[in-house]
């Protein structure tokens, strides 16, 4: 419920680092009006007149859409895994490719030469194997562990 329904990584290149970037500032700028805004009296006095409790509460709403906002946006850079509603959505060979959670076979991590490092992969419905992401991307761990969850 807390989390986004929407597992991604964000790739650890200009893309990815231009789209934590967007989401940072969007979210700094909200927490300020949070913080600085004039508040409506009727919220104060719904809060028990304390200002801090609207704020507060402010803020705790402000960072949870920031999370979501940055899973939607990093879905949208081109090579982003996503898992969503059984599926996972990746590029593989140079086209998008999506599987069924049932036709997921296995998943692990490999070693694979320097520039990608530690990669998950899985194993499709035949007996092919696609790359997913580098493990060192943030939010890897989290496909991995949605990954993993679906084959238990």
């Amino acid at each position: 419920m807390w989390r986004p329904w929407l597992q991604t990584a964000r790739p650890a290149d200009w893309r990815g680092t231009l789209a934590w970037l967007g989401v940072f500032a969007l979210t700094a700028m909200f927490l300020f009006a949070a913080v600085a805004a004039r508040l409506p009296g009727t919220w104060v006095a719904a809060a028990g007149g304390s200002p801090w409790i609207v704020r507060a509460t402010l803020v705790l709403i402000v960072l949870w859409l920031a999370r979501w906002c940055a899973a939607l946006v990093y879905a949208m850079i081109p090579g982003t895994p996503v898992v969503a509603f059984g599926r996972l959505r990746m590029r593989a060979r140079g086209r998008f490719l999506q599987l069924h959670r049932d036709e997921l076979a296995d998943v692990w991590v490999e070693r694979r030469p320097y520039p990608a490092g530690e990669t998950i992969v899985v194993r499709g419905p035949e007996p092919r194997t696609y790359d997913v992401c580098p493990l060192d991307w943030p939010g890897a761990e989290h496909v991995y562990r949605q990954l993993s969850r679906w084959l238990r």
